[in-house]
């Protein structure tokens, strides 16, 4: 269902259909607060550490009071702005997330989410390139916050306490533009994933917001239904971490996907983790001891291990109706396992275009489908051959603009001088379904770990090409937790090992480059010969290794 519509500055319901009307999202909440003022926002641990003292129910009173709070509190200590100063906000896991975006646009900042996986120097450049003027957080101390600073010297403001946003009332904070005046406005600032350059801040307008917002209402053609509809007014466990960069299946934005955009638009009550529990199955296996759930909205390396343990699949399938995953690909044999037993399936997105509406026949839950996306007609997507090899073509998907359509083509709002928008992104066609197409690369050759993290292989592929003993190298592992390394020697007399042994020395330097989690192994590092790997491409190098050491390999990982 569509949530109530409120015009723009004036609380009062309004009788026709989200997508009939371009909206404002703080005066949908604000109208929110007022007419459904004991709606359900939010459950939110009481603790912040585990599940013992139970939930607090969240209304959208209590919300809009944070908001209100925060924006009061803002204006205090910096200032109002009146040019959209960028404000960065590190925090944990829970509704000040939420609440400080929309306490920054009445008090005439954008607010500024970064990766928590993003190097220092990225950090430090993003605020360089937006002239943040403030570093707002829970903790002064944490976050890497004392690094950041050293590079970027900005001052730092601590945020008020959860418990004191939520308990103590304040006046409110009003904001009364329209949107004909705002839609040029900045909503959030969010950032590209930096996997092939420095990560470069993308300011989403409330224009783009609200077209994307109607990309999603649009009704779906006769026999066909909207993915989206599956999740309005349900109650979602959002287990996506904060400030979360999401890979080619999702956008840098998808936990405010749910927790903000979808929450507000469809009265989706949402579901948190304990702010600073770690966000793993653990967790969510935890809460979904002590909470009943509807969906459990998760990133795809969580697929892998609820699928490995019994135990776990029972309490998700008793607990929740439907498992969605997004930012990354998720693993076909694991993905099986979950799809035969419950409404399960993938979200694809990115930053540039939210989440692309997808369509599903009616009459039955097609279990294969989980790992296809058919774009809505509206949404102006054209597949287009992009390489043939063993009679299996590749797709890159094209956005075209379509005038009657440009009010559901979020992408152009930020690109208005293009006639078409390039995604990069590569898809296989369904063999038997027309229109139905699944993720399988990109055109730029980034690794998409099943754990939601690009990377960059030039920099390890770039760096070991110049060895004197390796003839080629290919860093792989789209959709697992880790990459591997698939090299060819110039001897082919030597030993493996000893091959292995005499490079490792030059992998280890290359490493420092990555994250812990996405550096080699030694274990990880597969010597091939050249026809194996003049096979292989990163999208599917599954598809054409040496069989018996991709097994070994993937059974490691």
């Amino acid at each position: 269902m569509a949530t109530l519509q409120f015009e723009e500055g004036v609380n009062r319901p309004q009788a026709k259909a989200s997508h009939c009307r371009q909206q404002l999202l703080v005066n949908i909440l604000d109208g929110m607060a007022n007419v459904k003022p004991n709606a359900t926002y939010a459950h939110a641990p009481i603790s912040p550490v585990g599940y013992d003292k139970g939930f607090r129910r969240i209304t959208y009173h209590r919300l809009a009071n944070a908001v209100n709070g925060l924006g009061w509190w803002i204006t205090a200590q910096i200032g109002r702005s009146a040019s959209f100063d960028t404000l960065l906000y590190l925090g944990p896991n829970d509704i000040r997330q939420t609440a400080i975006i929309f306490a920054c646009i009445k008090a005439g900042y954008k607010c500024l989410f970064t990766s928590h996986r993003l190097q220092l120097c990225d950090t430090q450049s993003l605020l360089r390139s937006t002239s943040c003027k403030a570093i707002l957080t829970s903790d002064p101390l944490g976050f890497h916050i004392p690094s950041i600073k050293d590079g970027c010297p900005l001052p730092i403001y601590q945020v008020p306490p959860l418990n004191t946003l939520l308990v103590e009332d304040y006046p409110s904070y009003p904001y009364k533009k329209p949107f004909e005046q705002a839609k040029h406005d900045p909503f959030l600032v969010l950032h590209t994933s930096g996997t092939s350059s420095t990560p470069r801040p993308m300011v989403l307008k409330n224009d783009w917001l609200a077209t994307y917002l109607q990309s999603l209402h649009a009704p779906s053609p006769p026999g066909f239904e909207c993915l989206e509809s599956r999740m309005r007014g349900c109650r979602v466990f959002v287990m996506l971490t904060p400030y979360h960069v999401h890979g080619v299946k999702s956008f840098q934005g998808a936990n405010l996907d749910i927790t903000v955009f979808g929450a507000l638009t469809n009265e989706t009550p949402i579901i948190l983790p304990p702010a600073e529990a770690p966000v793993n199955v653990q967790t969510l296996i935890q809460g979904l001891g002590t909470i009943d759930a509807d969906v459990c909205y998760v990133p795809p390396h969580f697929i892998e291990e609820i699928a490995n343990n019994q135990k776990y699949v029972e309490i998700v399938t008793s607990r929740a109706s439907s498992l969605v995953y997004a930012a990354g690909k998720v693993s076909e044999a694991h993905a099986d396992i979950m799809s035969a037993k419950m409404e399960f399936w993938g979200r694809y997105g990115a930053t540039e275009q939210g989440t692309v509406p997808s369509l599903r026949a009616l009459g039955g839950w097609d279990c294969t489908m989980y790992n296809y996306i058919i774009p809505h007609p509206t949404a102006g997507w054209q597949f287009r051959p992009y390489s043939s090899s063993n009679d299996e073509t590749i797709y890159e998907a094209f956005i075209v603009r379509d005038v009657e359509n440009l009010k559901v083509q979020p992408v152009f709002t930020l690109f208005e001088e293009l006639e078409e928008y390039p995604t990069h992104d590569l898809f296989l066609a369904h063999p038997r379904i027309p229109g139905a197409y699944k993720w399988c690369g990109r055109t730029d050759d980034t690794i998409s770990l099943s754990t939601a993290a690009n990377v960059n292989p030039m920099i390890m592929e770039h760096g070991l090409d110049q060895h004197q003993h390796i003839k080629g190298v290919l860093m792989i592992g789209n959709g697992r937790p880790r990459p591997a390394l698939l090299v060819e020697p110039n001897d082919c007399a030597v030993s493996n090992q000893s091959f292995i042994d005499g490079i490792w020395e030059s992998v280890e330097k290359l490493n420092r480059a990555y994250f812990v989690d996405h550096r080699i192994l030694k274990s990880y590092i597969i010597v091939t010969n050249e026809r194996e790997r003049s096979s292989c491409t990163r999208r599917n190098c599954g598809h054409c290794m040496n069989h018996a050491q991709i097994d070994m390999l993937r059974m490691s990982m």
